[in-house]
């Protein structure tokens, strides 16, 4: 190997000039709103949609390649913990906010700065369709997107790397999911907690979260409403909505604040995961679908009264689907495994889970994907990528 490719260095790529003007432009849209110019508010929004961020999060989410990623196999490094052993996936609440104020909402790993996750919810929800969405890259908005802020653990949770704000520190989406379940030796990454982090006026758009309006719930059906068996085949064959049509705005219009938020992150999460095959679909339940040798299946399925039904439909894959049960239930709050005659479910604190919870641990949703692809669809081709770390 070259010297360049064992130089250790701070992140994936030094950070491209359109990061730091395209945040720019979302405090442009995020102080038009605190004025009231909501239509000023879209323009800059629209500006910051740019082609070359997609290119730049492109880069480093895909699968690892040498030229980026500079991958070497590491001897010694601690094993996998089983997920029963592992603690919490995700800091509470409060502690995820003391990091992002500790960070200075920037990306601890190449310095720029990050949105905060309820600062773009909010966003989202006063000016819909304004926020380009779907399940492909392509229909993100790039700078929403690329500019997200996400709390990353330096020492892997799957390795026991504990969800405290020793160990948890902000990072933008693009190396978060560019480091996965990684050590930073495996990538030379130098740890960003022996650099201290840059605090200025940056707020990552928090500004914005007193306009967080009110939420009215509009739908009338529970859970219980929908019958599982004769609606899973009939929905996950009718054509998805994407963000902004009239089918997904009725739908998150029902739900709370803390859904809404979980649902962004969601879909966030399948968006990036799109390289699996992960993709979601909208009529009454919003499905999030893989691939399988024996078709279409959707393990999750998310409620318009905010209650998660996991699995909603997963065909002959009952052995398989443990795995996924299993690594959702240990991120969940007091979330418990079990398994019935068909399949395996998952109950949080003896409750149905909630699109919040889902939404407070992406990096196990986003395991228990990649794993139940690896298990049951093509994902054990890896052409050429490092092993995958459980």
């Amino acid at each position: 190997m070259d010297g360049r490719f064992r130089a250790s260095r701070d992140a994936f790529r030094t950070p491209i000039a359109d990061l730091a003007a395209a945040a720019d432009l979302l405090a442009l849209a995020a102080d038009s709103l605190l004025a009231g110019n909501d239509v000023q508010a879209r323009v800059f929004l629209r500006s910051a949609d740019m082609p070359s961020l997609r290119a730049y999060t492109r880069s480093i989410q895909s699968k690892t390649t040498a030229d980026i990623h500079c991958y070497r196999d590491v001897p010694d490094l601690p094993p996998p913990v089983p997920a029963a052993a592992r603690g919490p996936r995700q800091p509470s609440k409060t502690i995820g906010s003391d990091i992002f104020s500790r960070d200075g909402c920037r990306c601890r790993y190449c310095g720029c700065r990050v949105v905060h996750p309820e600062a773009q919810s909010v966003m989202s929800g006063l000016l819909p369709g304004a926020v380009a969405w779907g399940d492909r890259d392509v229909e993100l908005n790039a700078a929403f997107y690329t500019l997200r802020g996400v709390l990353d653990h330096v020492v892997p949770h799957a390795h026991g790397g504990a969800s405290d704000a020793d160990n948890v520190v902000t990072s933008c989406q693009p190396c978060n999911y560019g480091k996965g379940s990684y050590f930073l030796e495996q990538f030379g990454l130098n740890d960003p907690r022996l650099r201290p982090p840059k605090v200025d006026e940056w707020d990552g758009l928090r500004r914005v979260l007193p306009l967080r309006p009110a939420r009215v719930r509009v739908w009338a059906k529970t859970a219980s409403a929908i019958p599982v068996d004769e609606s899973a085949d009939r929905i996950s064959r009718r054509p998805g909505s994407t963000r902004g049509s009239t089918s997904f705005d009725r739908f998150t219009a029902s739900l709370d604040a803390a859904d809404h938020a979980g649902l962004d992150v969601l879909l966030h999460v399948a968006a990036a995961s799109a390289g699996i095959g992960l993709t979601w679909s909208l009529t009454q339940v919003l499905l999030l679908k893989i691939e399988t040798w024996s078709g279409t299946i959707s393990p999750i399925g998310l409620l318009p009264n905010g209650t998660v039904q996991l699995p909603w439909w997963i065909g002959p894959h009952k052995k398989a689907f443990r795995f996924f049960a299993e690594t959702i239930a240990a991120a969940v709050p007091d979330g418990k495994a079990y398994e019935t005659e068909k399949m395996w479910r998952v109950s949080s604190s003896g409750q149905v889970p909630r699109i919040a919870h889902l939404g407070q641990c992406p990096d196990a949703v986003r395991d228990a994907f990649e794993g139940l692809h690896r298990l049951v669809g093509d994902g054990a081709r890896r052409n050429g990528c490092p092993p995958a770390q459980a």
